[in-house]
């Protein structure tokens, strides 16, 4: 014992702060490791979004062995807090969860486009995840958001395949035939907001447009007066039109006939479409469309793909 106290007493003080500092960063790591897993499996259950909050992944990138998602988080009437939200990710067919770690970000764009009586400022996120922790070539992983002190996370419906973003699981998915088309461009560079095979349908945002695409599987009535639900939400529901106001109705319809709004002059092969555009003079938190129709009643909820200017 003797000797090796004063084999210590030799070793430079330099040396010594050296090692000091390495075993600290290498129990940091350890521990941050060991929280971070404990707190995932504190993840008691994944709940169907509810609409409760808006979100958007704005990019997604890898940078120096890291996984990088840049995007904004809040809840709807309540003030958008530094911290209010982690992004977790979570491999669905392994049942893994993976624990990003957050930066905040300010985003004027977001407080101005949804102006009203809450600040939605601080809403925004770098989340980050080393890239080793994933098989981003061969595991998908959908997004999800978790409330700081709650045990639940929310879904998204967003999903990380091969790096990228996409907006419906995977494995569900089978893409329009539109090849050598006009809606070959749509379906490309657009963003699919609702997928509905089991009614023949497909909505596409491409810019500030919405396209219905279907197919021969969608219901029409007979006489060509198919009605599109198109129901808009908003924090603004001062801006509304004021018929709705009047008749105390703070959401927006926008409903429309597809006939009357069939791009009959496109060639979409075995498909019809109908558009309808995003409206600019309030904000949007929630679309809903489907159909009404007693013996073919469906409802589909999503939000737009936000382009703030």
């Amino acid at each position: 014992m003797e000797k090796v106290k004063e084999f210590l007493k030799k070793i430079p003080d330099w040396v010594k702060a050296v090692v000091a500092s390495a075993v600290i960063i290498a129990v940091a790591v350890v521990v941050n490791d060991v929280v971070t897993t404990v707190i995932c499996r504190n993840i008691s259950d994944i709940e169907n979004d509810n609409f409760s909050k808006v979100f958007q992944i704005d990019s997604i990138d890898e940078r120096d062995d890291k996984l990088v998602l840049e995007g904004w988080v809040f809840k709807l009437n309540s003030n958008a807090d530094k911290d209010d939200f982690d992004i977790v990710l979570y491999d669905y067919n392994k049942d893994k969860f993976f624990r990003t770690a957050m930066k905040d970000a300010e985003r004027e764009d977001v407080n101005n486009y949804f102006l009203c009586e809450y600040d939605y400022t601080y809403s925004g996120f770098i989340a980050t995840i080393n890239s080793g922790k994933l098989n981003l070539e061969t595991d998908n992983y959908e997004i999800l958001v978790q409330e700081k002190g709650s045990r639940k996370a929310a879904s998204t419906g967003i999903y990380i395949v091969n790096g990228e973003i996409m907006y419906v699981k995977p494995e569900d998915y089978v893409e329009p035939k539109v090849e050598g088309t006009e809606l070959e461009s749509i379906v490309r560079d657009g963003k699919l907001r609702v997928y509905r095979p089991d009614e023949g349908m497909y909505v596409y945002q491409y810019g500030r447009d919405l396209y219905w695409i279907v197919d021969e599987n969608y219901y029409f009535e007979e006489d060509g007066s198919t009605y599109v639900q198109y129901q808009l939400w908003t924090t603004q529901p001062d801006k509304l039109p004021k018929e709705r106001l009047d008749y105390n109705l703070y959401w927006d319809n926008k409903s429309f006939n597809f006939e009357v709004r069939e791009l009959k002059e496109k060639a979409t092969t075995n498909y019809r479409v109908a558009i309808a555009a995003l409206p600019q003079e309030y904000s949007v938190t929630r679309i809903y469309t489907g159909n009404n129709v007693e013996d073919n009643m469906w409802r589909q909820d999503f939000r737009p793909v936000y382009e703030f200017d």
